[in-house]
C-alpha cells in the first residue's frame, strides 16, 4: 500500500502548493483551478504503470469523498473558489477509478486521462488568456473559439502518440482515429454540463478505442 500512500500524498501537495499560491496572490479562480487540474491529473495518468486497477479504484473513492468533505467544509479555495455551479471536482475524481476499471491497457488509461487534465486544463488557460474576443454560448456555458482550438490540437497530439508512438495496441491501420476522435472529443467537451467533461471526454477517449478494435484486427 506503499505506492497509492505516496499518490495521495504527493496530490496533497499539489493542493497545498495551489493554496500557497492563491495566498499568496500569485493565481486566483479559473487558473488555480485547472493548475490543480494540470498537475495533479497528469500525475494521475501515470498510476496505471506502478499501481493496480483495485489500487486506483480506492484512491479513486478516497478523492470523491475528500471532494465531498472540501466542498462541504469549503477547504481548497484553489479548487472551490469559483462562482459558476460545478461538480467538476467529483466527476474528475470520479473518472480516474472508472478509467482504470474500463480501459484495455496502462497507455489508453494515460491518454484518456490526459484529455481530461491537459486537453481540458489547457484549453481553459488559453480561452481566458487569449480568447475573449473569440467567446460564444452554447447550451449557457460560455466557451471560447481558442479554448476549443487548443483542446483540439492537444487531443491530436495524444491521440497521435496513442495510435503510432506507444504500444496502446491500437492498429496503425485505424490512423484516421487521429482526426475524428480530437473532433468528437472537442464536441463532448463543449456540450457537457456542470463539469461532467471530465467523466465524458475520458469516457469517449476509450469508448473510441474499443470501437477501433472492434474493426481493425491488431
Amino acid at each position: 500500500m506503499l505506492k497509492p500512500l505516496i499518490s495521495l500524498a504527493i496530490v496533497g501537495l499539489i493542493l497545498l502548493l495551489a493554496e500557497n499560491l492563491v495566498k499568496n496572490k500569485k493565481i486566483h479562480g479559473e487558473i488555480a483551478r485547472k493548475f490543480v487540474h494540470i498537475t495533479a491529473g497528469s500525475f494521475m495518468a501515470t498510476w496505471a504503470f506502478f499501481m493496480s486497477t483495485t489500487q486506483i479504484q480506492i484512491l479513486s473513492l478516497i478523492l470523491v469523498a475528500g471532494v465531498f468533505t472540501s466542498k462541504y467544509l469549503s477547504f481548497f479555495k484553489s479548487v472551490h473558489s469559483i462562482s459558476r455551479k460545478t461538480w467538476g471536482e467529483v466527476f474528475f475524481a470520479l473518472s480516474i477509478g472508472i478509467a482504470a476499471t474500463i480501459a484495455p491497457n496502462e497507455w489508453v488509461y494515460a491518454v484518456a486521462i490526459l484529455h481530461m487534465s491537459m486537453a481540458d486544463g489547457y484549453a481553459a488557460v488559453a480561452g481566458n488568456a487569449y480568447g475573449k474576443s473569440t467567446g460564444y454560448f452554447i447550451i449557457g456555458q460560455y466557451k471560447t473559439l481558442v479554448g476549443s482550438a487548443t483542446f483540439y490540437v492537444i487531443s491530436v497530439i495524444l491521440t497521435t502518440c496513442m495510435v503510432f508512438l506507444v504500444p496502446s495496441g491500437i492498429s496503425h491501420d485505424a490512423g484516421l482515429i487521429v482526426f475524428w476522435l480530437p473532433l468528437l472529443a472537442t464536441i463532448t467537451e463543449n456540450l457537457s454540463l456542470l463539469g461532467i467533461d471530465n467523466l465524458a471526454v475520458p469516457m469517449v477517449v476509450i469508448g473510441a478505442v474499443y470501437f477501433v478494435n472492434q474493426i481493425y484486427i491488431i
